[in-house]
């Protein structure tokens, strides 16, 4: 999320970073989900929400478009403490 997220517009293999993190992003969450432990802690609600962002933005303005500072910043500040607890998100 970190990489892709960094991307400036126009950036070399943007779009497959794109495609790559969002399908990673669906099974990681459609993974967790599945587990009432993990799925009912705070960190993975949070997680989730960033994650939702994230792919919300791609669905809207597609993958050659990154994301605005002003919500890297945020969803970076809000799941960054989450990532720590499921190092699999990270590539």
């Amino acid at each position: 999320m970190v990489t892709a997220t960094g991307l400036g517009k126009g950036a070399d293999r943007m779009e497959d970073y794109g495609k790559n993190m969002k399908k990673e992003m669906v099974d990681f969450v459609s993974y967790y989900r599945r587990f009432p432990k993990v799925a009912g802690k705070p960190s993975f609600s949070t997680l989730y929400t960033s994650i939702n962002v994230l792919a919300g933005h791609y669905t809207s303005y597609g993958y050659k478009y990154p994301l605005p500072e002003k919500r890297v910043s945020k969803d970076i500040e809000t799941g960054g403490g989450s990532l720590r607890c499921y190092p699999s998100i990270i590539f």
